[in-house]
């Protein structure tokens, strides 16, 4: 009787104990849901003031953004007032003047060479004798005028196109296509082009491509047809002698040789910087556009 007595006793130990955890367990389970469901409320509370942060955040780089667009008067050397456009406006067919990017201008993409051969050029410029041709990645207005008055079909006049069209040679970005510049001298009828190829115009590995090569004779040979009124090119013929090193800065020389009627003879070379080293030479014939 004793034994079972100790057996019923313990028994009753086990359940009592069992009812204890069970219950310990329930009151467990209990907090964590009011701990995880303040939790949640706290998180939602969380992200509704980041939203709310975000879009006062938004509002205010908004209105940021609209003083940074406004139009700002400037003045040029002569006295005649110019309108900034907004930033990455561009309007080409408006009554009111704009100040496009100058591409012509050292960036941070132009080696040390490049800069060099610029600072030199522009102390040329100071006695008058050789002028630096700016450069954009549109057509100025008046320029396109005459070319869609004489050339292009009114069935192509696309206005919506035509202002969305850039120069070729400025339609990379900067520091992987063609960074150039242009000082043209008037009375030796001579285009000088200060060159470095980019990463985006590689041939044969390590070499800028041939018909980049082509691209910046044509361009420099054209300025100097141009430079005599407006022409577009009949013949270019170009004999490549070295490849050029991608990346390096070369020296493309055009000038006027003779002119017959229309017809504008031009020559052309590629050099080296220190003129050791010829890598191409090109003859070429342009067309005045009467």
């Amino acid at each position: 009787m004793d034994l079972l007595w100790e057996e019923f006793q313990h028994g009753q130990t086990k359940v009592k104990v069992g009812s204890h955890l069970r219950a310990l367990s329930r009151r467990a389970i209990e907090r964590n849901s009011r701990n995880h469901r303040v939790s949640v409320r706290e998180t939602g509370r969380a992200i509704e003031r980041k939203g709310i942060l975000e879009r006062r955040l938004e509002k205010h780089a908004g209105v940021l953004m609209e003083k940074k667009n406004a139009k700002k008067e400037r003045k040029n050397d002569s006295g005649e007032v110019f309108h900034e456009p907004p930033a990455g406006a561009q309007r080409l067919f408006s009554s009111e003047k704009v100040i496009p990017k100058d591409y012509g201008l050292p960036n941070p993409s132009w080696s040390k060479d490049l800069r060099l051969l610029f600072d030199q050029f522009m102390k040329k410029c100071e006695d008058g004798s050789w002028k630096r041709l700016p450069s954009y990645r549109q057509n100025p207005t008046q320029t396109l005028k005459d070319f869609q008055t004489r050339f292009v079909d009114p069935r192509f006049m696309n206005e919506e196109q035509v202002s969305k069209a850039q120069q070729f040679s400025r339609s990379l970005e900067e520091g992987l296509g063609f960074e150039y510049v242009m000082f043209y001298n008037k009375v030796e009828k001579k285009m000088v082009c200060l060159f470095q190829g980019g990463l985006h115009l590689q041939g044969v590995p390590g070499f800028v491509h041939g018909g980049a090569i082509a691209t910046i004779i044509d361009v420099t040979t054209g300025m100097c047809a141009i430079a005599e009124g407006i022409a577009m090119t009949a013949n270019l013929n170009i004999d490549y002698k070295k490849p050029i090193p991608l990346c390096s800065v070369v020296v493309v020389t055009s000038q006027l040789s003779k002119t017959e009627g229309r017809k504008l003879f031009i020559s052309c070379t590629v050099q080296s910087v220190d003129e050791k080293t010829l890598y191409t030479q090109a003859t070429g014939e342009k067309l005045h556009c009467l």
